[in-house]
């Protein structure tokens, strides 16, 4: 089941205060180098980020994500305090739109229109009415070369994930869900393009109903 509040703040502080965040053990600093500044941990940390991941779906996804990012953006300073985390990240709704966005900057114009193109393929409309992630074969992009750039891009910013599909092939789907929702830009495109994911749905239907009978039946579509 989900984890509760008390569950959420221990994932947030257990890491934070049972780790020093230092060298690996063992490692000496040359004498003439400084003592590295110790980590500072807001104690309010925890119970502000655990009551963000309790409100957001796939909440604890998120939280992982935003830890990631808060420790990224703290490494100058040692301090993983809430202004951080709210002010320069966004919170737990605006850390993944920000990362998001970055992304697709250092990508360009090209980048821009290709993002359409990679996630058309890892969007699907759901029988709750709702958009999801869904895996693609990697292969289906070969060719478009900003396609690709997007993918890697967003992979190395750890939006999308790779893996091995069944046949050994290649994969790819979006890592958090929440970056459909959370992210205006593709969440406004989606939502533009509903009808669209909702055809291909119904398509798919319509082609399993027709294997499944063995290409016997005709199954005509109006329009």
């Amino acid at each position: 089941g989900p984890a509760d509040r008390r569950s959420l703040e221990q994932m947030v502080s257990g890491p934070l205060t049972g780790v020093d965040l230092l060298p690996e053990p063992g490692h000496q600093p040359a004498p003439e180098m400084p003592v590295p500044k110790p980590w500072y941990a807001d104690p309010d940390l925890p119970a502000t980020m655990a009551a963000d991941a309790e409100r957001h779906p796939g909440g604890l996804a998120l939280m992982a994500f935003a830890l990631r990012e808060l420790y990224d953006a703290a490494k100058e300073t040692r301090r993983m305090d809430v202004t951080t985390y709210q002010s320069a990240l966004g919170g737990l709704g605006g850390v993944i739109a920000r990362r998001a966005d970055a992304t697709l900057q250092s990508l360009g114009k090209a980048g821009e229109q290709a993002l359409k193109r990679v996630f058309a393929r890892l969007v699907r409309w759901n029988q709750e009415d709702e958009p999801t992630r869904q895996r693609e074969r990697l292969s289906v992009w070969q060719g478009d070369a900003d396609a690709l750039q997007v993918i890697q891009k967003f992979e190395d910013a750890r939006l999308l994930v790779a893996d091995r599909g069944a046949g050994g092939d290649a994969v790819i789907e979006v890592a958090h869900e929440a970056l459909l929702r959370e992210w205006p830009k593709l969440a406004s495109w989606i939502q533009e393009r509903r009808e669209a994911f909702q055809l291909v749905e119904r398509v798919r239907t319509e082609a399993r109903a027709w294997v499944q009978g063995g290409k016997k039946r005709q199954r005509t579509w109006p329009g």
